[in-house]
C-alpha cells in the first residue's frame, strides 16, 4: 500500500514572492504525482488552510482533490485551520474522495476507503492543544486491527501544540505516524516523519520542501517496521542563503559578475550574505540612493538576478592599509600595536584580521 504525506500547505496564504499561485501549483503537482503512481492515500497532517477556511476555499480544495483518479484523501485540522464547532469546515460535505477527521476519537475505516488501512487522527478544535499525551495514550486509545495497516495523523510538537516526543513512536504499533506543524521536514524514523511545509512560505524556510512517499509491506507481520519512506523535493520556489566573499581588489563590475554567477537557479529566491573586505562602502539593497554605499539595486537593476534577491546581510570589514598607517604612527601606541602583532607566532591571515580590528578600535 502506498501513501503520500503532505502538511502545512497554508492554502489561502498570500506569499510575498509568488502570491497564492505557488501553493495551488504545488498541490496540483502532488495530485499529478498521485495519479502517475496510483497512490492509495493522500494524508494531510494539519494546516491545509492558512486560517479557518470559508466555503470558497473549501470548494477550491475540493475541486483540486477531485482531480485524483485513484487516491483517497484523509485530513486533520491543525492549529491554523482548526475545526471550529458549528463552523463551515465541520459541516462541509466533500464531493471528492476526501475524508476529514473532525474530532479526537475518530477513525476513517478501510472499509470506507476501499483499502486495507485504518486512518486515525486528532483535529484541533481551537488554536492550542495543551493536553499532555504520549505514545501509550494513542496506542491504548484506539483498538488497532493487526490485520490492517494502521496510520496516525498528528499535528504538533511544540509548547502548547501537542507537546510530545514523537521519536517514541518509532517503536509503536502504528505503521506510520504522519506529523505536521514543524515546517522543516524531518524523518524521525522509518515510520515517523514531519513532511514539512509543502512550499517555502517565506525566506526563513530554506532547504528542501515537498512531500513524503511511503510504502507499507502488507505481507510483513511487524507493525511499525514494514514501512519505507522517501522524501520527494517539490518543484515549487525555494529560498537559499548564499555567502559572497569580497576583497579589497574587486571592482563593482567584478562584484556584479560574482553575484550573477551564484544566483543560477531560476526557481530560487536568495538572501545574500557579504563577507570579506568591501572598499565601496556598506552593502545595501535600498530603494534610496546612499552616499558611500554599494547599492545592489543600482548595480543589478535590469538583470534577471535582481528579481531573485529577497534580502541582504552586510558582514564585510572596512579595508585598512596597514603599511600606510604604520608609517604615520611609528612613534605612538598604534605603531607599537602593529609591531607587536607582526611578532606574533600566528598565520598571516589571523594576524591581518587582528591588525584590522585592533587598528580600527585604536583609531576611534
Amino acid at each position: 500500500m502506498e501513501f503520500i504525506h503532505i502538511s502545512d500547505v497554508h492554502f489561502g496564504m498570500e506569499l510575498k514572492h509568488g502570491g497564492k499561485g505557488v501553493i495551488r501549483d504545488a498541490l496540483l503537482e502532488v495530485v499529478d504525482v498521485c495519479n502517475q503512481r496510483g497512490s492509495d492515500l493522500l494524508l494531510v497532517s494539519g494546516d491545509l488552510f492558512h486560517s479557518i477556511p470559508d466555503i470558497k476555499q473549501l470548494k477550491e480544495i475540493d475541486y483540486i482533490f477531485s482531480k485524483l483518479l485513484y487516491t483517497k484523501t484523509v485530513i486533520i485540522a491543525g492549529n491554523h485551520d482548526y475545526m471550529a464547532r458549528g463552523g463551515v469546515y465541520e459541516d462541509y460535505q466533500f464531493e471528492s474522495n476526501t475524508y476529514v477527521i473532525k474530532g479526537d476519537n475518530e477513525c476513517v475505516k478501510g472499509e470506507v476507503l476501499g483499502i486495507n488501512a485504518d486512518i486515525y487522527g486528532v483535529s484541533y478544535s481551537g488554536m492550542y492543544m495543551k493536553e499532555k499525551k504520549d505514545k501509550e495514550y494513542f496506542e491504548s486509545k484506539y483498538e488497532l486491527d493487526a490485520d490492517k495497516v494502521n496510520i496516525l495523523l498528528l499535528h504538533g510538537g511544540t509548547k502548547d501544540q501537542l507537546d510530545i516526543d514523537f521519536r517514541a513512536f518509532v517503536d509503536s504499533k502504528f505503521d506510520y505516524v504522519a506529523l505536521g506543524h514543524i515546517h522543516k521536514r524531518d524523518m524521525l524514523g522509518d515510520n515517523v516523519a514531519y513532511a514539512g511545509s509543502l512550499v517555502a512560505l517565506d525566506h526563513t524556510e530554506t532547504g528542501e520542501h515537498g512531500f513524503v512517499v511511503g510504502n507499507v509491506d502488507e505481507m510483513s507481520s511487524y507493525p511499525g517496521k514494514r514501512t519505507k519512506l522517501v522524501f520527494v523535493n517539490g518543484k515549487s520556489r525555494k529560498y537559499e542563503d548564499v555567502t559572497i566573499e569580497l576583497n579589497q581588489y574587486m571592482t563593482t563590475l567584478g562584484i556584479k559578475e560574482r553575484i550573477i554567477s551564484r544566483l543560477c537557479d531560476d526557481n530560487t529566491c536568495y538572501t545574500l550574505r557579504f563577507t570579506g573586505i568591501c572598499t565601496h562602502g556598506k552593502v545595501v539593497f535600498d530603494e534610496e540612493v546612499q552616499k558611500d554605499a554599494l547599492n545592489l539595486r543600482e548595480l543589478l537593476e535590469g538583470e534577471p538576478a535582481f528579481e531573485k534577491i529577497v534580502g541582504v546581510v552586510d558582514a564585510t570589514r572596512t579595508f585598512v592599509d596597514i603599511n600606510e598607517i604604520y608609517l604615520d604612527n611609528t612613534d605612538n601606541i598604534i605603531g607599537q600595536f602593529i609591531s607587536s602583532v607582526h611578532s606574533l607566532e600566528e598565520d598571516e591571515d589571523m594576524k591581518e584580521l587582528v591588525m584590522e580590528y585592533g587598528i580600527l578600535a585604536l583609531m576611534e
